[in-house]
């Protein structure tokens, strides 16, 4: 077992009861100068969600629309599609430059907060369009969790590597329907412009109004 899933097994160790088993391994591109050497990427991007349960697709739609345009080639970014984040995917955060999570968000109870995990306020949010880029903090996970949030997946990064986490983003996109084997919402496809144009700002480190 390598020092890093080792770091994993021990930092995910009860009380959370978080499964370690099959880990996947670091993403790695290949460089065109350096063939047949593993390099990081620098950004990474998270395209979160379940295609099958309507606007639930919407991170995998965005990645799928980011990868058409070529975001993803040559080695600039790399792109993770995941039902849900697990402790395993915090050996892909280190060595990275910054992270994206893009996931769909549920419509919120009255009253909600959810703190510092990027799923409440408003910076960043175009209130008209359902769609906010907000920078997330590592958070601690619930108890008996598999299924992680960015940031309790930032804090678990922490815990392995005793270093802090990159520089991470949560593009949220506003969902209506998330019913199996509902299709993506007319809402929540229309929102997709909105959502393509922050994450292309982010991952365009030149662009001065991309958040890191």
């Amino acid at each position: 077992m390598s020092p890093e899933a080792d770091g994993l097994r021990q930092a995910t160790d009860s009380p959370h009861g978080l499964s370690v088993s099959g880990l996947s391994p670091k993403g790695e591109y290949r460089s065109a100068q350096h063939e047949g050497t593993p390099v990081t990427a620098p950004r990474l991007v998270f395209a979160i969600g379940n295609a099958s349960r309507g606007d639930d697709a919407l991170g995998p739609e965005l990645g799928r629309l980011l990868r058409a345009e070529g975001w993803f080639d040559g080695g600039r970014a790399e792109l993770i599609e995941v039902y849900q984040l697990q402790v395993e995917h915090a050996l892909e955060l280190d060595g990275r430059d910054a992270v994206l999570f893009v996931d769909a968000e549920r419509p919120q109870r009255p009253g909600r907060d959810t703190g510092g995990d990027g799923q409440a306020g408003d910076e960043g949010t175009d209130a008209a369009a359902g769609v906010a880029l907000r920078p997330v903090a590592p958070a601690p996970a619930p108890a008996f969790s598999h299924a992680l949030e960015p940031g309790a997946l930032l804090e678990v990064h922490d815990r392995i590597f005793g270093r802090s986490p990159p520089p991470a983003c949560v593009l949220a996109i506003a969902g209506t329907d998330f019913g199996l084997g509902a299709p993506l919402s007319a809402m929540a496809r229309a929102r997709l412009p909105a959502a393509l144009a922050l994450a292309r700002a982010w991952l365009d480190p030149g662009a001065a109004a991309a958040p890191v």
